[in-house]
C-alpha cells in the first residue's frame, strides 16, 4: 500500500516524468493508451499502474493476476500484455492526463505520462454572409461568418480564390464587375474536417428596390383604374340626369293638356284638370251610356198601303 501511495505522489508531481505523448479520441470511439514499457515481462514489475485524475485507473501487483479496473472505466478497458490500456465508447469527460507508473526490483521506473483528448465530430459547417453596399463607387463591403456544429475546439479555413486565411471571420471588398464569388469554409478539429461554399455577389442597389418599384406602380395602376371607373359612372349618371331637354310625356301632363283643349271639363286654362278628375269623367260617361242606351226603330202600323215613298230617314222616338 504503501508502494502505491508513493508512486501516486511521484506521478503527481511529475518525478521521474519522462515526455509525453498526445492522443486523439472520438466521442463514442476508442483509443490506445501505449505504456511506453516496450518488450518486458510483465512479472518482471512489482507494482504497475494508471493514474488518472490522483485516482488509480488500474492496478496490477506482481502482474501474476488479473488487474485491478476501477470504476468509471470498468467495462470498457482493456489491458494489454505490454500494459497499454484500450478504452472504448469515449466521452468527454475522458479527456485529461494518465500517467503509468510502476516499481521494478532495482527501484521505480520513470513515469509515461499520456494526454488523451476526446473530440466531438463535425456534422455541418454554416456560412453566415453580412454585405455593406456601396452606391457611391458601385462596391461592397463583405463580411462572413463561419460557424460549426460539434465540438467548439474547432478551427476555420477560408478560401477566397487563391487566398487563404486561417480565421473564423473574413472581410474583403467586392464591386459589381466581379459578378459571382464562392468561398468557402474548411471547420476542423483533431478527428474530422467539413467544409461548405457560399456564392456572394454585389449589388450596389438596394436589392429590394425593385420589388417596391413594382409594388408601388402595381398599387398606382389600381388606384388609377378605380379612379376612372368612378367618374364614368358620375358622368353617365350626370348625362341621364341632363339628357331630356324637351317636357317629358308623362301621364299627368297627357291629363293636363287634354283637359285644356276641353273647355266643358274645366273652366280655366289655369286650373288644369287632375287625373282623378278625368278618370270620374270617363267612369260617369261609361255608366251613362249603360243605364240609358239608344234604340232606333220605325213606327208599326197594320193593313199599311203604299203611300209616300219611304224616307232615308225613320222617325226616330
Amino acid at each position: 500500500m504503501l508502494m502505491i501511495i508513493t508512486l501516486q505522489f511521484a506521478a503527481i508531481f511529475g518525478v521521474c516524468g519522462a515526455a509525453g505523448v498526445t492522443v486523439n479520441g472520438t466521442v463514442g470511439g476508442s483509443v490506445v493508451l501505449p505504456s511506453a514499457l516496450g518488450n518486458v515481462r510483465l512479472d518482471q514489475f512489482s507494482l504497475l499502474q494508471w493514474i488518472f485524475k490522483d485516482s488509480d485507473v488500474v492496478t496490477c501487483l506482481n502482474c501474476t493476476a488479473d488487474a485491478d479496473i476501477r470504476a468509471p472505466f470498468r467495462g470498457r478497458l482493456e489491458l494489454s500484455s505490454d500494459f497499454s490500456v484500450t478504452v472504448r465508447d469515449l466521452t468527454l469527460q475522458d479527456s485529461g492526463v494518465y500517467r503509468r507508473t510502476g516499481l521494478k526490483g532495482d527501484g521505480q521506473i520513470p513515469t509515461h505520462t499520456v494526454y488523451l483528448r476526446v473530440y466531438e465530430p463535425i456534422r455541418s459547417v454554416t456560412i453566415q454572409p453580412n454585405i455593406t453596399r456601396v452606391p457611391e463607387n458601385l462596391t461592397c463591403e463583405v463580411s462572413v461568418m463561419c460557424s460549426s456544429s460539434g465540438d467548439q475546439s474547432v478551427s476555420y479555413t477560408w478560401r477566397n480564390g487563391d487566398q487563404t486565411v486561417r480565421s473564423r471571420q473574413l472581410h474583403f471588398s467586392l464591386s459589381q464587375q466581379e459578378g459571382d464569388v464562392n468561398i468557402t469554409c474548411t471547420a476542423a478539429n483533431a478527428v474530422s474536417e467539413k467544409n461548405t461554399t457560399h456564392t456572394v455577389r454585389c449589388d450596389p442597389t438596394n436589392p429590394g428596390w425593385n420589388l417596391i418599384l413594382y409594388i408601388a406602380g402595381t398599387g398606382a395602376a389600381i388606384l388609377l383604374i378605380f379612379i376612372i371607373g368612378l367618374l364614368v359612372c358620375c358622368c353617365r349618371r350626370k348625362h341621364a340626369a341632363v339628357e331630356p331637354t324637351q317636357e317629358e310625356m308623362t301621364t299627368y301632363a297627357v291629363v293636363n293638356k287634354s283637359s285644356m283643349r276641353d273647355n266643358s271639363r274645366s273652366q280655366s286654362l289655369n286650373n288644369p284638370v287632375s287625373l282623378y278628375e278625368t278618370v270620374v269623367e270617363v267612369n260617369t260617361h261609361v255608366a251613362n251610356k249603360r243605364t240609358k242606351p239608344q234604340t232606333v226603330y220605325d213606327k208599326v202600323a197594320l193593313n199599311r198601303g203604299p203611300q209616300n215613298p219611304p224616307s232615308p230617314y225613320n222617325k226616330v222616338l
